[in-house]
Formats: C-alpha cells, sequence, structure tokens
C-alpha cells in the first residue's frame, strides 16, 4: 500500500493515484449545518438503514440547480470542492455522495466500493468536514495489519479503482467524544 502525505491539510493516497494539493488551503468555510440539510431523515430524500446518514447527488445537477433536497449555499459550496478536487485530480468526477457521521456512534463497515459502479481506472476522493474521525485501511490479504488514518477537517484521501480489489476501508464507532463529520465521497460513475 502506497501512503503519502502532502498538503490539503493531508492528502492520502491508496494505490495508483496521481495528485497535487493546488488550491486547497484556500477553501471558506461552510457551517457543516449548511450541508446537513441534504442529510435529515426529515427530508423528502432516501434515508438508507446504515448507521449514519447518507445523500448522493448526480454532480451535474448540484451545478445546474436542479439537484433536490439541499440548499443553493450548500450545493455551491459542495460544487467548488469538487472542482478543486477534480482540477488537482484530473479526474472527470460525476458523483458525490455525503455521509454524516453524527457522533461516534454512527460508523461505516470495512467495505470496498462496488467496482460495478465505478469507472475502471478514475479514481474515489474522499473530502473530510467537521471533526476527525479515524479510517481503517485493511488489507484483503490475511496477517496484515490495519492502517489507520485520522481524516481531520480539510484532508482528501484517494483510493485508486484498483485498491479497492486489494484493500478494504471503514470507519469503526467510538466511544471517544467526536465532534461531527461529513466525508464528501467524490467518483466517476459510468454514463446511462
Amino acid at each position: 500500500m502506497h501512503i503519502k502525505r502532502s498538503l490539503f491539510t493531508s492528502v492520502f493516497l491508496i494505490g495508483t493515484c496521481v495528485c497535487s494539493s493546488a488550491g486547497f488551503t484556500k477553501c471558506r468555510y461552510v457551517p457543516l449545518s449548511t450541508i446537513t440539510t441534504a442529510l435529515s431523515p426529515t427530508s423528502s430524500r432516501t434515508v438508507f438503514c446504515v448507521p449514519r446518514l447518507t445523500a448522493h447527488f448526480p454532480l451535474e445537477r448540484l451545478r445546474s440547480g436542479e439537484a433536490e433536497g439541499i440548499s443553493t449555499e450548500a450545493a455551491s459550496m459542495l460544487c467548488e470542492a469538487a472542482a478543486r478536487v477534480t482540477d488537482a485530480l484530473h479526474a472527470p468526477f460525476n458523483s458525490i455522495g455525503l455521509n454524516f457521521y453524527r457522533d461516534g456512534n454512527d460508523s461505516v463497515a470495512p467495505h470496498n466500493d462496488r467496482l460495478q459502479d465505478l469507472v475502471e481506472d478514475e479514481p474515489i476522493a474522499l473530502l473530510s468536514f467537521g471533526g476527525t474521525r479515524r479510517m481503517l485501511i485493511r488489507s484483503k490479504r490475511p496477517g496484515e495489519p490495519a492502517v489507520p488514518i485520522d481524516l481531520e477537517a480539510g484532508s482528501l484521501l484517494v483510493m485508486s479503482h484498483a485498491s479497492q480489489l486489494h484493500y478494504t476501508h471503514g470507519v469503526a464507532k467510538t466511544k471517544a467524544k467526536v465532534d461531527p463529520r461529513i466525508s464528501v465521497a467524490l467518483r466517476v460513475r459510468p454514463r446511462d
């Protein structure tokens, strides 16, 4: 596994990705509440039965203002963040997913992304806002230790498409007091 730190506040690369950190230290502050309205369990959006709140938007619908269930301010901030990640990674991201971890009880089990839902050879980028949470990267080969990565506000985790074949990633529950966190997942999905 290749893990590299750079400026973002931190950039973590899993697998073989090419990345520049240009432009990420000047992100404007947006309160988490601006984004969490799209993740509210009372919204008209489908909320999946997972121990965190989730939402998904085609990036083009956010850019055009056609995305339902998200404020104009939140959509604008997410589009700005997506543009900066896109410029740095030179990847044609077209999908944005939001995961809201309200506290230490919210988590995601170790998993790999479904490769049939992704364009081969394109990266997956996870941008963190809010509180720090620890992600564990585990090899699928038995006996190899997990690699903990503390994803702080402003950090970017970049995973290659191929890394999904060899590693899992997850955020475990914790009894420690942690602040709310939003993970913004950028992916390149096949076009219909």
